[in-house]
């Protein structure tokens, strides 16, 4: 659905259903009773953090939208302002509910015990490890490290929905401005996966006091974390940031990958990744990783670049100073460093490169495009 004027409408009645979609929810639900440690509530947990996430972030951007006209010269018509006036009303009682929602839920999943948490073995981890065979014409995955690979994403993915909370707005607004996706209030970006690289590039990219998102995430709460959990989250405190280079594809499930600026080979798990590594060579990944024994894995919000393509050079000549960087010269400052890796992103949106990944059309956007 687009957002324009013309359609207020619509706008309100997606904003309706979604309000009372979330009232029917919450209405059924104890905020102030006790919630037992077992795995089912612990799914039921996260399936309702999905939920709130889900409405936070759609609402979030209907939200931009609606602002632009505190501002505008334009003349509105008497129903128009009262249509904008009850979008705003039920935003507001959206994000409140949804923000109340996310920290009750948080905070419960604290004080749960890890009964029902994915749990990673800290003792098993060396083994893992050592259970990759190599032959002399492939590598195979063992069961013990695909298992834990999908440990770790479970982890992940619970870190990331309480991570992207601390700081949205300044996080978003930032992001979408260097990134040039952004006009005044207005957010340019059309498909949930440009949504997903706006928000992983904002997540690491993003500083205040010179420490981003998920740094200043961990110095805040990394305490309250169990021993198992708090193993993810400090992999997702030093992710790195890369044009990874795909190599081959490995077994079913993973692919060898080369990043030039530390000058390492290494082995990514990624079911998606390794289709394409197996179809297509010549690619590279535009991508933060976290490294875990054994395995990397990307940070979610991955995109495939081709090499031999116009963007792709362009890309990888903006990279080389990365790369000259770390291996010869150690001469780029920290803007210009960062100002690399910005321009890697913006080049991916706004030349469609993110367009490659297949991904549904987000259901509210601006209109007029970038």
């Amino acid at each position: 659905m687009q957002l324009t004027l013309d359609n207020l409408d619509e706008i309100q009645g997606m904003l309706t259903v979604f309000y009372d979609e979330a009232m029917a929810t919450l209405t059924n639900i104890d905020f102030h009773g006790d919630i037992l440690p077992s795995p089912e509530n612990r799914q039921f947990l996260n399936e309702l953090l999905d939920q709130m996430s889900g409405y936070l972030l759609e609402v979030s951007h209907v939200d931009l939208f609606l602002q632009k006209w505190d501002v505008s010269e334009v003349t509105l018509t008497t129903h128009q302002q009262n249509s904008i006036m009850e979008c705003k009303r039920l935003c507001k009682e959206l994000k409140d509910s949804a923000h109340q929602t996310i920290k009750w839920v948080v905070e419960t999943k604290r004080n749960l015990n890890e009964e029902g948490c994915p749990i990673i073995d800290e003792a098993n981890l060396g083994k893992a490890c050592k259970k990759i065979k190599v032959t002399p014409n492939e590598l195979i995955l063992s069961e013990d490290l695909l298992e834990l690979y999908q440990q770790v994403r479970d982890i992940l993915k619970d870190i990331h929905k309480e991570i992207i909370f601390l700081d949205p707005e300044n996080m978003i607004n930032t992001a979408g401005r260097r990134l040039e996706v952004m006009e005044g209030k207005q957010l340019f970006i059309e498909t949930e996966h440009e949504m997903n690289v706006l928000i992983d590039y904002g997540l690491f990219q993003y500083r205040k006091n010179e420490k981003n998102v998920v740094e200043r995430y961990y110095d805040l709460y990394h305490q309250l974390y169990p021993a198992q959990k708090l193993t993810v989250l400090r992999a997702f405190k030093q992710a790195r940031f890369s044009l990874l280079e795909i190599i081959k594809p490995v077994d079913e499930h993973g692919l060898i990958v080369y990043d030039h600026l530390i000058g390492e080979s290494l082995f990514m798990i990624d079911k998606g990744l390794y289709q394409l590594a197996k179809i297509r060579p010549g690619y590279a990944l535009l991508t933060h990783y976290l490294q875990m024994p054994g395995f990397i894995l990307t940070t979610g919000a991955s995109t495939p670049v081709l090499l031999d393509s116009l963007v792709g050079k362009d890309m990888w000549k903006i990279y080389e100073r990365l790369i000259n960087h770390h291996c010869y010269e150690k001469k780029l400052d920290q803007s210009s460093y960062l100002q690399c890796i910005t321009d890697l992103f913006k080049i991916a949106i706004h030349e469609n490169v993110t367009k490659s990944v297949t991904s549904r059309e987000l259901p509210m956007t601006y209109s007029g495009g970038r």
